[in-house]
């Protein structure tokens, strides 16, 4: 059975949601002490999140958009709090990608501390994220 492009899209946007999580976690608790301060380390392991987040965004923008034609197609709408539930979901990823931007931002300027904090805030946010998108599955 070949999979639709509906279902292609909506699992490598799971993939990259999810592997976006496992990297920075990795990146706070999988790492050595002096690894896990070291900018030569944290920076380009921020920069594959932030690729990780932009692909996951474009996934599920695409998704969306599958899900709208599908609807559409078959003469329905999609209840205004999916539409609500999308837009906050896209307004979160944003979120996330300023909290690992600026992080990116501290680390290079040798401020880990700080950065750290906003690597889990940009983790919390995914959680909220996630939780959000199981009303809209």
């Amino acid at each position: 059975m070949i999979p639709s492009a509906y279902q292609v899209a909506l699992w490598l946007h799971l993939l990259f949601m999810v592997s976006i999580v496992g990297t920075l976690l990795v990146l706070r608790r999988g790492l050595p002490f002096g690894s896990s301060q070291d900018p030569s380390v944290v920076r380009p392991i921020l920069r594959f999140a932030t690729a990780q987040l932009a692909a996951g965004l474009v996934a599920g923008i695409v998704v969306y958009a599958m899900l709208i034609r599908s609807v559409s197609d078959s003469g329905g709408s999609l209840a205004s709090q999916t539409h609500r539930t999308v837009g906050i979901k896209i307004l979160l990823m944003l979120v996330v990608g300023a909290c690992l931007g600026v992080s990116s931002a501290m680390v290079k300027k040798g401020r880990t501390g700080p950065a750290a904090t906003l690597q889990w805030a940009a983790l919390a946010t995914l959680a909220v994220a996630a939780l959000l998108g199981l009303q809209v599955w």
